[in-house]
C-alpha cells in the first residue's frame, strides 16, 4: 500500500504563486524601428552625434536608432538608456538647440519613411505640430 499526500493550496496562495511565477516569464518590450524621413531626433543623434568632440549643436551620440521607446509620461518623444528626447542633449550634456529636419506648408504632400528592423505588429503614430517663425517646437 502506498501513502499519498495531496496538498491543496488556498486560492489566495495559489493566485500569488501563479502571479509571481508569471512575472519571471514577462520581458520588457523594446522598439525595433525608426522614422527615417524626416529624420527622428534619435536617428539624427545616431548619424550626426559624437561621444566627445563637437560643440553646442553636436548631438550626444545614440548607438541604437531602432531602440527608442515611447516614454509615456516620462518622455513624449522617446526614451532610451537615459536619453530623453523631449529635451535631447548635446555632446557636452547641455540642452541641444532646435534642429528642424524638414518644414512643410499646409496642403503639401509629404513623404514619410520608416524603417522596421523586427516586426512585432506594432505601429507608428505621426503628428504634425504647427509652429510660427522663431517658436521652439515642443515635440
Amino acid at each position: 500500500e502506498m501513502n499519498r499526500r495531496i496538498v491543496f493550496l488556498s486560492s489566495p496562495t495559489l493566485l500569488g504563486t501563479l502571479i509571481s511565477g508569471a512575472g519571471y516569464l514577462l520581458t520588457p518590450v523594446s522598439g525595433h524601428g525608426y522614422l527615417k524621413t524626416p529624420r527622428s531626433r534619435n536617428l539624427y543623434a545616431f548619424e550626426e552625434g559624437e561621444y566627445r568632440r563637437g560643440g553646442d549643436d553636436t548631438p550626444r551620440k545614440d548607438t541604437c536608432p531602432h531602440c527608442l521607446n515611447r516614454g509615456g509620461t516620462l518622455a513624449r518623444c522617446g526614451l532610451f538608456q537615459g536619453h530623453n528626447y523631449d529635451e535631447p542633449e548635446n555632446v557636452e550634456g547641455d540642452l541641444m538647440p532646435t534642429t528642424i529636419q524638414a518644414t512643410y506648408v499646409e496642403g503639401d504632400n509629404i513623404i514619410v519613411e520608416s524603417v522596421i528592423t523586427a516586426h512585432h505588429k506594432g505601429h507608428f503614430t505621426l503628428k504634425a505640430c504647427a509652429i510660427e517663425e522663431g517658436e521652439i517646437p515642443s515635440q
